[in-house]
């Protein structure tokens, strides 16, 4: 049961910390007046469906997470998934790795705690 808890509060803290990482990037990016970088307005139809399931998608299935393992897990390594299939958007493979580790947590926490269920 241990090795159970640490699966799940190890999900919870790191899909934390990239989940408050990635708000304070979105708040700095967008109240920054003197901001020039970012994609330019006639490429948003692209890059907006994309920020939609990575990170923000993503970050969703970490909170839903807290309460339900298996769906939020689902949610965020689907989404996942998808931010692959979107054209004209470059993932990067080490952030991917990275947004990929609280998703496989939960699941193993989930799949791990369903078959202790079923053993008992």
């Amino acid at each position: 049961m241990r090795k159970h808890l640490a699966l799940l509060w190890s999900a919870r803290i790191t899909g934390l910390l990239l989940t408050v990482f990635v708000v304070l990037v979105a708040a700095l990016f967008l109240f920054n007046p003197n901001n020039t970088e970012g994609p330019p307005p006639s490429s948003w139809p692209t890059v907006w469906p994309w920020l939609a399931v990575y990170p923000f998608g993503v970050c969703l299935g970490y909170l839903i997470s807290w309460w339900r393992p298996l769906a939020g897990s689902i949610v965020s390594l689907s989404c996942l998934a998808l931010s692959l299939l979107l054209p004209q958007v470059p993932v990067q493979l080490v952030s991917l790795l990275v947004y990929l580790v609280p998703g496989v947590l939960f699941l193993l926490y989930a799949i791990g705690r369903r078959r202790a269920r079923s053993e008992s």
